[in-house]
């Protein structure tokens, strides 16, 4: 489970998904972004946006980097 999470004034969004299920939050962000009256605008989803596929993205470099057995 993945958790991302925006602090926003005296708001906080927080975000769970599963591996694999990147495109649905990603969606679900859009969703709120359009929605407009919940005080979470399209800055903020850019925002959390970033935060999900740069995970996404490190998880992808970790699956094909040799691990050290050392570590």
């Amino acid at each position: 489970m993945h958790t991302i999470s925006l602090a926003k004034g005296e708001h906080r969004y927080v975000f769970r998904y599963n591996r694999g299920a990147e495109c649905d939050a990603l969606e679900a962000v859009a969703q709120m972004a359009a929605d407009g009256g919940n005080g979470f605008d399209w800055g903020d989803a850019a925002a959390v946006s970033f935060q999900i596929t740069r995970e996404q993205a490190g998880e992808c470099l970790d699956a094909i980097s040799p691990r050290d057995e050392s570590e």
